[in-house]
């Protein structure tokens, strides 16, 4: 039988309940955004005059707004970055709170999925090929349809769904090959889309500021329910496994002599 590690420890899940609260609050406020300004086609490089303005749960940024020249709200900005903080605290104490629980299921997890794994530098070669092969694919595509609006847009809106897709899709692959996959991929995304608007003449910084907006909140809540996912699987094969050790245990009993 295969030995269940001891687990991480309280520190380590700490550490991850606490990035998780974090990337819980940046992804507030990036949505923060779609929620206080108008409109949002300036991101597509369509000029507008509507205002524009990010900051969750404070506005620390508002646009046409040069704050004395340094462009953003620093005070109100180190007052999200405060409240970030907070919410990672109590993110990570929660987790923590349950480290027995977690490492229970997180050794479950590992022992269904080490039959199929590999040496690593297997998964890093078969990696490498797959990422190089989706990289040419996007250079492609953004070449092909470099000077169209909608392009930009798939980027933004699609991006993320591609990448969970990957991470996802196919299962046999191990999580050390889906990062070698999924980092030049969305090196690839990123730089396809400031080409596509470099061709369009948008600012370099309003593409990157877009990819955040956009990609942000659909990456943390793609995690979360990913996460959710893999508990849920593993907590249900605990409970499987429990059932057919006390449905073992009854024929046992039943079957021992009088």
């Amino acid at each position: 039988m295969t030995q269940i590690p001891s687990g991480d420890s309280s520190r380590q899940w700490f550490l991850r309940g606490f990035a998780a609260g974090v990337m819980l609050m940046a992804a507030f406020n990036a949505a923060s955004y779609f929620i206080r300004s108008a409109k949002w086609n300036s991101l597509a490089g369509v000029r507008s005059d509507s205002n524009e303005s990010i900051g969750f749960p404070w506005l620390m940024w508002e646009g046409g707004n040069a704050y004395g020249g340094f462009y953003v709200d620093y005070p109100v900005l180190g007052l999200n970055v405060l409240a970030a903080i907070a919410v990672g605290i109590l993110a990570g104490g929660v987790v923590a709170c349950c480290t027995r629980r977690l490492n229970s299921l997180l050794s479950i997890y590992l022992n269904e999925s080490q039959p199929t794994q590999k040496r690593p530098f297997q998964f890093s070669l078969w990696g490498m090929m797959i990422a190089t092969t989706l990289v040419a694919v996007i250079a492609m595509l953004a070449t092909r349809f470099a000077a169209h609006r909608e392009t930009l847009i798939a980027i933004y809106v699609l991006g993320p769904l591609v990448l969970v897709a990957i991470a996802m899709i196919p299962g046999r692959l191990s999580w050390q090959t889906r990062v070698w996959v999924i980092i030049p991929t969305t090196l690839g995304l990123i730089a396809a889309a400031i080409g596509v608007g470099l061709n369009l003449r948008i600012d370099f910084d309003r593409v990157l500021l877009a990819i955040f907006l956009c990609w942000t909140p659909q990456s943390a809540i793609a995690a979360l329910l990913l996460t959710a996912w893999l508990i849920w699987s593993a907590a249900r094969s605990q409970r499987r496994a429990q059932s057919c050790d006390e449905g073992g245990v009854v024929v046992a009993t039943s079957e021992m002599p009088a």
